[in-house]
């Protein structure tokens, strides 16, 4: 699940109008045509984690539609002129694909952007250390949707990287993880949503798909299984007739 992340406490991503704006100069179409495994576009509660609780494909596509003329006119309100130093754009050898395109769509936009690629496949210790302009790559760590609309966006949370901090944000989190009510939690869960839509505290953009295969044999095996190493095979058997 990858987002571009921002130093929300830091100028000039502590202006709302610079996060909206990086938002609407981000095409996730282009970074999924750079993907050599496919990808899907990617809201802030992902729908591969969210299930019911997720906005649906439609709506998450709608909702972070690209529209570089408005984000150059909210990023103009600001005041923002090019930069002569160029923003730090942090990740790791492994989604250099992905990174040159966002890249190209910050320029884009009129922001001067050098890519900083560390070596290896795995950028979560990259996006640890929290010591970034920008940054780009799946921040992991849970499947549930307190992570994706809680721990990473909560003022001080261990999980918010980007040093994003709102105190209305907080207290309609604290709501819903007291909400036992499914139906209530929904409603909570989409309203952060919508919030966080308006004030981008970092910019969703895709989740890679990845496919596993099994034998016609395996019965009973459990596809969204948590585990990379058993992948559900505690509750699978072998079928003698199953090819």
């Amino acid at each position: 699940v990858f987002g571009l992340w921002m130093k929300g406490a830091s100028a000039p991503w502590n202006d709302v109008k610079v996060r909206r704006a990086v938002s609407l100069a981000i095409d996730r179409d282009d970074i999924i045509a750079a993907e050599a495994g496919g990808a899907v576009h990617q809201g802030f509660l992902p729908l591969a984690v969210g299930g019911e609780n997720a906005w649906p494909a439609e709506k998450t596509k709608a909702t972070f539609k690209a529209d570089l003329a408005q984000a150059k006119k909210l990023l103009a309100e600001t005041g923002f002129t090019t930069n002569a130093t160029p923003f730090v754009l942090k990740t790791s050898q492994g989604y250099s694909n992905d990174v040159e395109v966002v890249q190209k769509q910050l320029e884009a936009l009129g922001m001067n952007v050098k890519i900083d690629l560390a070596p290896g496949t795995a950028v979560s210790p990259v996006l640890a250390k929290k010591d970034f302009d920008l940054a780009f790559g799946p921040w992991s760590g849970g499947r549930l949707p307190d992570f994706w609309l809680g721990e990473v966006v909560r003022g001080g949370g261990n999980r918010n990287i980007t040093g994003y901090a709102d105190s209305k944000l907080d207290g309609m989190i604290a709501t819903q993880i007291k909400e036992v009510d499914t139906k209530k939690r929904k409603v909570l869960l989409d309203q952060i949503q919508d919030y966080l839509v308006e004030n981008m505290p970092y910019v969703p953009t895709i989740t890679r798909i990845y496919y596993h295969f099994e034998a016609c044999r395996v019965r009973n095996i459990r596809n969204p299984h948590n585990s990379w190493s058993t992948w559900g095979a505690s509750e699978a058997w072998l079928d003698p007739q199953g090819c």
